[in-house]
């Protein structure tokens, strides 16, 4: 949400039904030590999810962690119109932050997790960093616009490394969040048994409406991150 507004405009995580929950234990999260211990239980096929896309979240550069709206929206205050950041959320209901520079200033956005998808507008994936490219290839094209905002467009164009070097590609953060005894044979698989696979379980539905082959299973509305 935009700094200042109410936060619960979309609280996406307690809308959605699991009918498997009957069927399913729920384990207690073994959050790391990188992370805060306040979010809820997850099942324990949600948490395998969670922690290989942490790791390979980890391994890139603009992953900023624990750092606060105040804080992220002062280093973007500079940076070019698009630039980004990925950061924790301070809200008990959501993982992760996407801080973005605006023409207008800095805005977070909340990033959800629902059913082993992390979720952002109407793009999803399993993987943290592979949504980000989804969203950086979406709105290349069509700029997201919200009301909330006056109509102002707002697209994703590069993200704010801590290092400041060249942003490693989604192969490259896989193969460094293997194990260091993995074959060479699995690192040139990636996609295979490695279980790092952006295949069919992400879906980038721009401007794909109802009738077409492989419907686009719904996603809830952005959420506005004040913190």
């Amino acid at each position: 949400m935009i700094r200042g507004r109410p936060d619960d405009l979309h609280n996406t995580h307690t809308t959605v039904s699991h009918p498997q929950r009957q069927h399913r234990s729920i384990l207690p999260s073994p959050v790391p030590s990188s992370l805060p211990d306040r979010f809820r239980m997850f099942r324990s096929c949600e948490w395998e999810v969670l922690e290989r896309s942490l790791n390979i979240l980890q391994a890139s550069d603009f992953y900023w962690g624990p750092l606060s709206v105040g804080e992220a929206h002062a280093k973007l205050q500079c940076e070019p119109v698009g630039t980004y950041l990925v950061r924790d959320s301070s809200q008990g209901n959501c993982l992760f932050s996407l801080s973005v520079r605006m023409p207008t200033g800095p805005v977070s956005l909340r990033i959800s997790f629902q059913e082993g998808y992390f979720r952002l507008k109407n793009w999803f994936s399993d993987c943290v960093v592979q949504l980000l490219e989804l969203v950086v290839a979406g709105t290349r094209n069509n700029p997201l616009h919200f009301d909330e905002m006056g109509g102002t467009p707002l697209v994703f164009s590069e993200p704010l490394c801590r290092s400041r070097r060249v942003v490693p590609t989604l192969r490259e953060l896989c193969c460094r969040s293997l194990p260091a005894g993995t074959a060479a044979g699995d690192r040139a698989g990636l996609g295979g048994s490695s279980g790092m696979r952006p295949t069919k379980e992400i879906v980038s539905p721009v401007g794909r409406r109802g009738g077409s082959e492989g419907s686009v299973v719904p996603s809830p509305s952005l959420s506005w991150a004040g913190r």
